[in-house]
């Protein structure tokens, strides 16, 4: 966390009082769940923003990255991300989201996977698709020991037909090759 904190702050206008306090809210809202390795699940997002400053730095692209599974995974409302940070953090937090963000209450309401990708296909802010990609690229890279063997073999099959595509065509190669090897890496053990 301190080296991604000194990185930021080098390479970025961010403020540190607002990257202090979107890793705050982090660690509030992620506070009582961990990732399946059993590390704090706020290191998630910090691993996302992390991918993303090799290719942005752009600040509310990384606040997102910070923020962006807070609505999926905890009670924070994307009204809490507008007033505490901005509209266009709240904007691209949404996007991402796997909820159905057009309601005007505060429900959620989960999207299936294919409703979910077809909400990314109508994002016209491509700040939205960086950080699903950097998101998707740190599951992968998680996913032999977060998963069971079924999730990850579905896991790299959809990555393969639409996250690797979508890098690609966003001039995110890098991504797209990291993903690629390791969604074949895990397809090719199960058909062992």
């Amino acid at each position: 966390e301190h080296a991604f904190v000194q990185q930021v702050l080098a390479k970025t206008p961010m403020e540190h009082r607002l990257l202090q306090e979107a890793l705050q809210v982090i660690k509030q809202y992620h506070a009582t769940s961990q990732l399946g390795t059993s590390e704090p699940a706020y290191l998630h997002p910090i691993a996302v923003a992390h991918t993303l400053l090799a290719y942005t730095q752009n600040v509310d692209t990384l606040l997102a990255a910070l923020l962006h599974d807070t609505i999926d995974t905890t009670r924070l409302s994307w009204h809490y991300i507008a007033l505490r940070f901005n509209p266009v953090v709240q904007r691209i937090v949404e996007g991402v989201t796997s909820v159905d963000t057009r309601l005007s209450s505060f429900k959620k309401i989960q999207l299936s996977r294919q409703e979910a990708i077809l909400k990314l296909l109508e994002v016209k802010d491509e700040r939205v698709l960086y950080v699903k990609l950097a998101d998707r690229l740190h599951h992968t890279r998680t996913m032999e020991t977060d998963l069971p063997p079924t999730q990850q073999e579905s896991m790299a099959e959809e990555t393969l037909q639409f996250y690797v595509p979508l890098a690609t065509h966003l001039g995110l190669t890098p991504i797209a090759e990291e993903l690629k090897e390791k969604c074949l890496k895990v397809i090719n053990v199960h058909k062992l």
